[in-house]
């Protein structure tokens, strides 16, 4: 996906310097910005350990303990939800939209079945 990015997302600058704006416009531009989408969305992880949660997104992590985790809030938009910890210092957003999400509710709600009740 980052190889796709780099490959693409400058193919239609070059079109359109050798004069090829329609093709530019028809070809590059929407592979360019599929690819880049498809690879900053890729950035996004989440990861579950005996001990802790972490959400990976753009390169920066937030990781919540367990025991930390006080609440549940849904997104506004309804596409996820939230673990907060006491003074909301600490937000995770679990994604609707990432993979396996059924699952990972599923895991979360077993290691902690207080916050869905």
């Amino acid at each position: 996906m980052f190889v796709g990015a780099v490959m693409f997302v400058p193919m239609p600058f070059g079109l359109i310097n050798e004069g090829e704006e329609v093709l530019a416009l028809c070809m590059g531009l929407p592979i360019s910005l599929l690819s880049l989408f498809t690879f900053i969305s890729s950035l996004y992880k989440v990861k579950l350990t005996d001990k802790e949660i972490s959400v990976t997104k753009y390169f920066q992590t937030k990781v919540l303990q367990w025991n930390e985790i006080v609440g549940v809030s849904l997104k506004s938009d309804g596409y996820g939800f939230y673990l907060k910890n006491d003074g909301e210092s600490v937000k995770l957003f679990i994604s609707n939209q990432v993979v396996n999400y059924e699952e990972l509710v599923q895991q979360i709600e077993r290691r902690r079945p207080d916050l869905f009740h």
